[in-house]
Order: structure tokens, then C-alpha cells, then sequence
């Protein structure tokens, strides 16, 4: 068995609500890539799953068509990643339907999520240049031609770029960067 075939689940994870961002997204051309827990799990890291983190390189182009596709900006909570606050820009999104879909045209075999990343059904939405990935290069595996991963030695490389950045408000979110490395 390849490491690839080994990796792929029979789960049907990116019909649920919290990837419709991702066709989304990519069905208008809009460069992202899934970031954190998401994409850590992809390469099969046993990590718990909770907000959907994507990065962009606008935060402005790639709101607007999630907010006509029925997403909801939420205003009220503060800027976090990981429940710690952060000052780091960011649009936090409540999903419109919080209950699985009816699948879409995406085979959704090679990700896996915990249950409780169902009953959140939130994405957040990073600047890419915050976590030094760079969106234009070809950085990223497109699984079933929708959902944008980036490949493990860049994920890598952007964590611990991030970690070696000295920057006092970022200190806790160190020791998160830190864990996933």
C-alpha cells in the first residue's frame, strides 16, 4: 500500500459544511490554502481538529463570495487562533447550513476530522504573507480538485519561520506553532 493509499479514508469529511469555503473559493480562482490542524491531519498527524483556517492573499476578495454563499462574518468575537487572542488580521465565518450536505461533486477521501469539528462549522481566514506562505508559488496539492493542502516540507518551512519571528503578541500562539512542528 502506497503512503498516499494509506492516508486515504473512506469518510466523507469535505461534504460537510466547513469545506464548501474551500469549492468556493476555488471554483471563482481565489488562492488559499487549508492551514493548521486541517492540513497537519492530512499528513496523517494526530492533531484535533477545530476551526477551519484558510489562507489568502486578500481577505476582502475572498469574503465577499463567501457571504453571498450564505457564510456569516462573525463581529463579536475577538481576534484568536486557538482561543488565544491575537493581533494578527482575520475574518472569522459562521457556516450557513451547520448540518452535513448532500455531497457534492468532490470525492472527499483523503482528509479526516474529529465529530467536533462538525458542531463548529467556522472558518477563518489568515493572510498568507502572516504565515509566510506564498499563494503564487505552486505550494499546495489540490485534493479532488478542490480542496487546496500545502505540501509538507512548505508547511514546515512557513511554521517555523513563524516560530523564529520575534514578536511579543505572538508568544502563546509560539508554543501552538511550536507543537505542530
Amino acid at each position: 500500500m502506497s503512503p498516499v493509499d494509506q492516508r486515504i479514508n473512506t469518510a466523507e469529511e469535505l461534504q460537510w459544511p466547513r469545506y464548501q469555503a474551500c469549492v468556493t473559493l476555488h471554483q471563482l480562482h481565489i488562492p488559499y490554502v487549508v492551514w493548521f490542524e486541517d492540513a497537519l491531519r492530512y499528513f496523517q498527524v494526530p492533531t484535533r481538529t477545530f476551526d477551519l483556517y484558510l489562507l489568502v492573499n486578500d481577505l476582502d476578495r475572498a469574503i465577499k463570495p463567501l457571504i453571498s454563499s450564505g457564510w456569516t462574518l462573525d463581529t463579536s468575537s475577538p481576534a484568536n487562533i486557538g482561543g488565544m487572542a491575537v493581533s494578527t488580521a482575520q475574518y472569522r465565518l459562521s457556516c450557513p447550513n451547520p448540518q452535513p450536505q448532500t455531497p457534492t461533486s468532490i470525492d472527499t477521501t483523503q482528509l479526516t476530522l474529529l465529530p467536533e469539528a462538525l458542531a463548529r462549522d467556522q472558518i477563518v481566514l489568515l493572510l498568507a504573507n502572516d504565515w509566510h506562505f506564498d499563494l503564487s508559488a505552486d505550494g499546495a496539492t489540490i485534493i479532488k480538485s478542490s480542496v487546496h493542502v500545502p505540501h509538507l516540507p512548505i508547511l514546515l518551512d512557513c511554521l517555523i519561520e513563524t516560530l523564529l519571528e520575534e514578536s511579543s503578541d505572538k508568544s502563546l500562539l509560539s508554543t501552538r506553532v511550536a507543537s505542530y512542528i
